[in-house]
């Protein structure tokens, strides 16, 4: 074979290799169906991702092994493999995993990691060790972390409490369409913290999270609505999300429907029956979550 000929081979190798790699990233792997993370933009056309309680967990671990066989370097593989581990409670490996996609730079790894150390989870807990994971994935544009850091400046834990800086954060995520983040926009807005007192905007922000099915924005656009600030009032439209948010869980939305419908509550007709039914689910939940110390 002649020299020409030979290096022609050669870039021909090159370029299927490389095509075949870019494929092994891109494509739907039983892995990314079991364990992606929801909103992930690294997460493959049509695969939305899995909540963290809804994730099988050994039938996710197998998966993404088989995943990292064909792409070991994968960053994205060895992330859902940490997450799979982690929701197993197999917390030392998932551990392992988060900081092996960590060492090649990958948000999504670098935010749970910092989950990790501010609940202490499989680690020694320390919030400055989160801070540092929380920045890294923020400043690479990573929503959750952006929200979570805004969260750290607003509260001051381990840096210097700052309601401007908590809401520039929350803006970066609040601005890529992060529900959460909106919703913290809404309350930042509502409690006048790191900008002028606005109800009118509070309710902007809560109606942007509200239509993406976040509990906690429904119950307070709610309240709004029911209160009649930044917005017209309207009853019948606050009990609708007030609904929605206690479908979700939501225990405040529980209580204000409890005391909606009772007699002598809040609301213009009272219904006894109701009344019972949303107290007894807000009574049950309080019990839970007592229970599991929170």
């Amino acid at each position: 074979m002649n020299l020409n000929r030979m290096m022609k081979v050669l870039l021909s190798s090159f370029v299927l290799i490389t095509a075949v790699s870019a494929v092994a990233q891109t494509e739907v792997h039983q892995c990314d169906i079991l364990a992606a993370y929801p909103g992930n933009k690294d997460n493959p056309a049509g695969v939305s991702g899995v909540s963290f309680e809804m994730i099988e967990a050994e039938k996710a671990i197998e998966a993404c092994k088989k995943a990292l066989e064909t792409s070991p370097d994968s960053p994205r593989y060895q992330f859902q493999l940490g997450r799979a581990y982690d929701a197993g409670k197999q917390f030392y490996l998932a551990i392992r995993w988060y900081k092996k996609s960590v060492a090649q730079n990958y948000a999504p790894a670098q935010f749970h990691l910092g989950v990790m150390y501010k609940e202490g989870v499989g680690v020694v807990q320390s919030d400055e060790t989160a801070l540092k994971w929380y920045q890294k994935a923020a400043e690479q544009g990573y929503a959750p972390a952006q929200s979570d850091l805004g969260l750290m400046y607003e509260d001051g834990i381990a840096v210097s409490q700052s309601n401007e800086t908590a809401l520039k954060w929350y803006r970066k995520a609040a601005d890529q369409g992060y529900a959460l983040a909106q919703f913290n926009v809404g309350w930042m807005y509502r409690k006048g913290k790191g900008v002028p007192q606005s109800d009118e905007m509070a309710v902007e922000w809560y109606r942007k999270a509200a239509e993406q099915g976040n509990a906690h924005a429904q119950n307070n656009l709610g309240n709004m609505y029911a209160r009649g600030l930044g917005v017209n009032k309207d009853e019948e439209k606050a009990v609708e999300l007030y609904i929605k948010s206690a479908k979700q869980g939501e225990l405040f939305a529980m209580r204000n429907l409890c005391d909606h419908y009772r007699p002598g509550g809040t609301g213009a007709v009272s219904d006894i029956d109701k009344a019972m039914y949303w107290c007894r689910q807000a009574i049950e939940l309080e019990k839970r979550m007592r229970k599991c110390g929170l």
